[in-house]
């Protein structure tokens, strides 16, 4: 997780955003965390096979929501190539680790599982919604059990940094080089702190 801080300073760095990415990156990242919203409303780890609500269209919305919110900071820094290496390397990296959870759900689940993957894909949704005989509902306390007010402040931290970045650096002028490393690295360092606090004091109480 911290080389991919580390990673996302450079990125920062090296890159610009505009305007227009910026007008088109929010939409999407809004996109993607209202798709994680939506999609903690059903789940119950460990407990029960998430299948109502986003995950009767598609089997991993959480992951989609995470490309989604990915794909609008890059869509802020307006680099095709960025964008690219994103896509690619996002791809490569969860269908590792969801590869590894179906094996886990399996084991779990059984035949529940099975029925439930053959029907539904892992990436792409599905118009038609899968038929599950169970019944579940939205419950919107499980947003806040399973952390996701902290993904929202990491959010609003990183939109901030880009924003100050551009405002600060790429029109005023004001610092450039080593220095505006120092000062996003310092903010970064602040949303990391802040992410760890609330989930050692805040979400656990």
């Amino acid at each position: 997780m911290y080389a991919a801080w580390l990673s996302l300073i450079i990125v920062i760095w090296a890159t610009k955003s505009t305007d227009f990415g910026f007008l088109l990156g929010i939409p999407v990242m809004v996109a993607g965390e209202a798709l994680r919203i939506w999609s903690h409303g059903y789940i119950v780890k460990s407990r029960r096979l998430a299948t109502h609500g986003p995950y009767g269209y598609v089997r991993n919305p959480l992951y989609i929501g995470n490309f989604l919110i990915g794909l609008g900071f890059c869509v802020i820094l307006w680099n095709p190539i960025v964008v690219c290496v994103y896509t690619i390397g996002f791809f490569l990296a969860y269908t590792i680790t969801v590869k590894d959870e179906e094996l886990r759900l399996f084991e779990y689940f059984g035949e529940e599982y099975r029925r439930y993957s053959s029907e539904v894909r892992r990436f792409v949704p599905k118009l038609k919604r899968y038929q599950d005989k169970n019944t579940e509902t939205f419950v919107s306390a499980r947003i806040w059990n399973h952390g996701e007010h902290i993904t929202l402040v990491a959010l609003l931290f990183m939109v901030l940094v880009l924003y100050l970045r551009q405002e600060w650096f790429e029109r005023a002028g004001i610092v450039d080089g080593p220095l505006m490393i120092l000062i996003i690295g310092t903010i970064l360092g602040l949303v990391i702190l802040t992410v760890l606090w609330l989930r050692r004091y805040w979400f656990h109480k």
